[in-house]
């Protein structure tokens, strides 16, 4: 005849004596936690990632429509790069979007600096704003020709 009262029931010898005579704990609640806690980790992880990777593509794009205006209008890009100077959150039709305005600096001579700036909305060029010292330039991009 078996028992009725389980908790004396002896469990298999571990390695360490001493955890033999204990209760063995509940592992299912444990594992679920830690399951849904790894999955949050990677979903914020892949979320991470992915802002990540948006925003280096916009990068990029800025730099190349950087470098093709500076070509265009027979300048000198200068440090090879753009900075990102300004981080927002605009609201358009669609619903909420990051706009960003990434400077960069080119040289009409070789010997001065000037600025350029580059407005993005979501991953699309608005405008570009460019200080020559011969007078400013304001390319307004309602078309998206730059994309």
């Amino acid at each position: 005849m078996l028992p009725t009262d389980t908790s004396r029931l002896p469990y298999r010898r571990c390695t360490a004596h001493r955890f033999s005579r204990h209760k063995r704990p509940q592992l299912t609640a444990i594992t679920r936690n830690n399951m849904s806690e790894g999955v949050v980790i990677l979903i914020l992880l892949g979320i991470v990632t992915w802002l990540w990777h948006w925003s280096r593509a916009a990068y990029e794009n800025t730099l190349n429509v950087s470098r093709a205006i500076c070509k265009e209008i027979n300048v000198q890009f200068l440090d090879d790069s753009v900075s990102l100077t300004r981080l927002s959150v605009a609201f358009v039709r669609q619903g909420p979007s990051i706009r960003r305005k990434y400077c960069f600096e080119f040289s009409t001579n070789g010997t001065d600096r000037s600025r350029g700036e580059v407005m993005l909305l979501g991953a699309r060029i608005e405008w570009v704003r460019i200080n020559h010292p011969d007078g400013a330039y304001f390319i307004d991009n309602p078309a998206n020709k730059f994309r």
